[in-house]
């Protein structure tokens, strides 16, 4: 990234820590929504995306950050936060099915795909195209 080479084992610190806004709505069923935005929050456009599709009684987790990521370790600290908080909350909801909507760079979604490969759900990836509306893209089954 920017000419440099990001490591997986770059490990975050207290000088590269990054703190995440994560929102879990209550609720348990087959499916999880999860909207991940870094450096705009993507949750509103994810819910009307929700509501059209029929996905509405869903849980939304929701994970955002302000700042842009300007180190390793700071990409490997959100990945890190973003793997245990879909842990959580698949643990917690009892899902078998997660729906990823993300507005985040590519090294974050190379980083965060990586930790997530044992996810003991499938994964149902959607890219965004205009106007607050989704595509889905692919399944990834574990």
């Amino acid at each position: 990234h920017r000419d440099r080479i990001w490591s997986t084992d770059d490990h975050a610190n207290k000088d590269t820590e990054y703190t995440l806004g994560i929102e879990l709505a209550q609720g348990a069923g087959e499916a999880l929504l999860v909207s991940i935005g870094i450096p705009n929050d993507i949750k509103d456009s994810v819910s009307m995306y929700a509501q059209k599709a029929y996905m509405e009684r869903f849980p939304l987790l929701s994970i955002f950050g302000r700042e842009p990521v300007e180190s390793a370790g700071q990409a490997n600290s959100i990945a890190a936060q973003v793997k245990a908080s879909i842990w959580r909350a698949v643990m917690q909801t009892g899902t078998s099915q997660i729906h990823l909507f993300c507005a985040i760079p590519s090294f974050l979604a190379l980083l965060i795909g990586y930790r997530l490969n044992a996810t003991p759900a499938s994964v149902h990836c959607y890219e965004y195209t205009a106007h607050a509306d989704y595509v889905p893209t692919c399944i990834l089954e574990p």
